[in-house]
C-alpha cells in the first residue's frame, strides 16, 4: 500500500454539480506541464463527469491554474494533490489510492492527452450496471 500522506493537497473546491446520473463519475488524470493540452481533455469529459481528480507531479507552467479555472467555470468538483513522480506505476497508484478516499462511485482514468469519445454511451452503460 502506498503512502499518499507524503503528497500534499494543493486545491479542493466545492460546487453544485449540474450532472445527476444517479451516481457520481470522476475523471482521474496525472499531469506535469500540460497547460497546452489539458483543456482538450477536460472539454471532452465536462458534460459527463462530476469530479476531476488531478495528481500533479511537478508542473512549473500554468497547468494547475488552467485546470482550476476550467473547473470553476464549468461547475466541476476538483481535487488536486501534488507530489514527486517516482515512476509511472507508483505515481499512477498514488492517484488511484487518493481517489478511493473521495465520495465518487466510478472512475474514468485518462492521460492528459486523451479525449473521451462516446461519453453518452458510457453514462448509459454505467446507469444500466449501477450497483
Amino acid at each position: 500500500m502506498l503512502n499518499i500522506s507524503t503528497n500534499k493537497l494543493i486545491f479542493e473546491n466545492s460546487c453544485e454539480s449540474l450532472k445527476n446520473h444517479g451516481f457520481s463519475l470522476g475523471c482521474l488524470i496525472m499531469v506535469k506541464n500540460e497547460e497546452k493540452r489539458i483543456c482538450v481533455t477536460l472539454k471532452s469529459v465536462k458534460d459527463f463527469i462530476n469530479y476531476i481528480v488531478i495528481y500533479d507531479t511537478g508542473s512549473d507552467d500554468n497547468t494547475i491554474d488552467t485546470i482550476k479555472n476550467y473547473c470553476i467555470k464549468n461547475n466541476i468538483y476538483l481535487y488536486i494533490i501534488g507530489g514527486k513522480f517516482v515512476n509511472f506505476y507508483e505515481s499512477r497508484n498514488v492517484l488511484l489510492e487518493y481517489a478511493e478516499t473521495l465520495p465518487i462511485d466510478y472512475f474514468l482514468l485518462l492521460d492528459s492527452n486523451d479525449e473521451l469519445k462516446g461519453g453518452e454511451e458510457l453514462i448509459q452503460l454505467l446507469k444500466k450496471n449501477k450497483k
